[in-house]
């Protein structure tokens, strides 16, 4: 009732601002029905609701902005979710500072990735820039100069674990997730508590990553199929297939589409998988599917990351490296190891993730290690001693590594049986 603002993009997809529905809609092109993309259809101001939507606007990333004038704010919603996250006027309150609106009306993005807002009320239009991508783990930014402690603390153990530490993940309210396969559980400690974890039984694959969507879904790999990946939603119990690949996953992660990347450790590939399509058929993204050394190849490919440009990194293990593959191109570029930066050599990373500057922190599995890598220069963090070991400024295989919201680094010490943070 009484649409206001319309978008569409160059496929003839139709998204519409229905404002005294309460809601978004989207029509596909050629489509004589459309589907609901945010809000409940109810006014209110909790995330999951949009009120009085008045325009809306979609980026190349498929991410929906929304512009409210009921909640005089700004939301951004991603393909496929119930929950929308407040980008602009966060603070349930009306008024003209900055940081505030009035009843916005309509939006609009530059070239450069700022979001202009005509804010109706205040009879004036604002200037935002929009960095925080919508993602589910930690992109800490930090000073030039941060340094971590040389010991880690012990968050978790062999007390606990029956199992070498491999699959980690730590979400952004720092809830951590460790699978424990030998016991055939995901432990889940929420918000740093050392007491009684939460536990999750299924059956899983020892090398299995795992990876937590922004609406909680925990991805991992079945141990009794090959290559079946499942998942448990936020509140249940029991897993669900989600699909079935042709080998195992050494590395996991899921993108804000919806699409799922696959390390493919035994047949030298990265594949991804759209989700969002009945058809899960396996896209090959790097690697040629035999082992080799050349740009376009890799050797027992290890973890992987992928940036808010779609950038993929992989911890490509024997060729001693890891690689940068841009969006769409097969042959990857040596961002670390093989002398590069400043002479680094590397042996057999298992993962790699970034920070909000765009650094690098690798798990260096064969020399015991988490290096940092930027702005041509490396150095080591944590146990740069190069000697394995269970004290607490060693690691022994280091496997995973994350961070906590405050910029705190979270090692899977594979072979020690435990979690080890460097504050």
């Amino acid at each position: 009732a009484r649409p206001h603002g319309i978008f569409v993009t160059d496929m003839g997809t139709i998204y519409i601002a229905d404002r005294e529905n309460h809601r978004v809609m989207k029509w596909t092109s050629g489509a004589s029905v459309g589907i609901r993309v945010a809000g409940d259809g109810t006014a209110g101001n909790s995330l999951t609701q949009v009120m009085s939507p008045t325009d809306v606007i979609v980026d190349e990333n498929e991410l929906i902005y929304i512009s409210e004038v009921g909640n005089s704010r700004i939301t951004r919603w991603t393909s496929g979710s119930f929950t929308g996250v407040c980008i602009v006027a966060c603070s349930a309150t009306v008024g003209n500072k900055p940081t505030q609106l009035r009843e916005p009306h309509s939006l609009a993005f530059d070239s450069f990735g700022s979001l202009y807002v005509s804010n109706w009320a205040n009879s004036r239009v604002q200037q935002f820039q929009i960095l925080n991508y919508p993602v589910s783990f930690n992109q800490p930014k930090f000073l030039s100069n941060t340094t971590w402690s040389k010991c880690g603390i012990t968050f978790v153990d062999k007390k606990t674990l029956a199992s070498k530490v491999r699959g980690i993940f730590i979400d952004l309210n720092d809830t951590l997730y460790v699978a424990d396969y030998m016991k055939n559980r995901i432990l889940i400690w929420s918000n740093q508590s050392v007491h009684q974890p939460r536990q999750l039984n299924a059956s899983l694959y020892e090398f299995t990553p795992l990876f937590v969507t922004l609406n909680g879904d925990i991805y991992f790999e079945n141990g009794e199929k090959t290559g079946e990946i499942r998942k448990f939603t936020s509140s249940s119990t029991e897993s669900k297939f989600i699909t079935r690949l042709s080998t195992n996953c050494f590395g996991l992660f899921v993108d804000i589409r919806n699409t799922l990347y696959c390390s493919r450790h035994e047949n030298h590939l990265v594949v991804k998988v759209l989700l969002t399509s009945d058809n899960h058929t396996e896209i090959n993204i790097a690697g040629a599917g035999k082992a080799g050394s050349g740009s376009y190849e890799l050797d027992q490919p290890m973890g992987i990351f992928v940036d808010f440009n779609y950038h993929l990194y992989v911890a490509d293990g024997l060729n001693n490296r890891i690689q940068l593959f841009r969006r769409g191109d097969l042959n990857g570029r040596t961002v670390a190891g093989k002398n590069i930066p400043e002479g680094l050599t590397l042996r057999y990373p298992s993962d790699v993730t970034g920070d909000g500057n765009g650094f690098l922190y690798i798990a260096d599995n064969q020399q015991h290690r988490i290096v940092r890598v930027g702005n041509s220069e490396f150095e080591c963090i944590a146990g740069c001693s190069m000697r394995s070991g269970s004290s607490l400024n060693q690691l022994y295989h280091p496997h995973t590594v994350y961070f906590d919201s405050v910029g705190n680094l979270y090692v899977g010490d594979e072979w020690n049986f435990r979690v080890q943070i460097f504050r």
